[in-house]
């Protein structure tokens, strides 16, 4: 499935948050006093999350870094925010993406301009930071979405598709 379980997306405007890390060891990283309570993790390898907000900071974080939750679950701080970064003053979370390190991303604003860049080239950072500027934007301008676009394996291993089609 390609979803971000136990970020607690029910309120992505303030990001997802556990309080201040009770009921989780205390000291905030997510790892849970009793073993075997459901505490599994939501990693299956190079599997990150991408988080990208209005004022074009992003970061990316390892699944491994969220758990899933049952019902009635208090969610996970995934991002702090930045004030003053855009133009009503309160930054916000835009996209929320599974993708891995060799995906790449791009990166639309509102007044139309889009940035290519490689996913590897986003640092990999904790769930309480606040992450790096991604896209430079304009005074009035903003990130209005994010796109996830997988890595291609390489043409020798499609079969060199291309050339086929040019011998017909």
């Amino acid at each position: 499935a390609d979803e971000a379980p136990a970020v607690a997306a029910a309120d992505l405007g303030t990001a997802a948050r556990d309080g201040d890390g009770e009921g989780d060891g205390g000291d905030g990283s997510g790892e849970g006093s009793g073993e075997g309570e459901g505490d599994a993790s939501v990693s299956d390898g190079e599997s990150y999350l991408l988080a990208v907000t209005a004022g074009g900071y992003g970061k990316r974080m390892p699944t491994s870094a969220f758990r899933v939750q049952a019902r009635r679950g208090q969610g996970r701080i995934a991002l702090k925010f930045k004030r003053g970064v855009v133009a009503d003053g309160e930054d916000r979370l835009v996209a929320l993406r599974r993708c891995t390190a060799s995906d790449e991303v791009l990166i639309s604003t509102g007044r139309g301009t889009a940035v290519r860049q490689a996913v590897c080239n986003i640092p990999a950072q904790g769930r309480t930071a606040t992450g790096v500027l991604l896209q430079r934007l304009d005074e009035s301008d903003f990130v209005a979405n994010i796109a996830i676009l997988p890595s291609v394996e390489s043409d020798a291993e499609l079969g060199d598709v291309g050339a086929d089609e040019n011998r017909r």
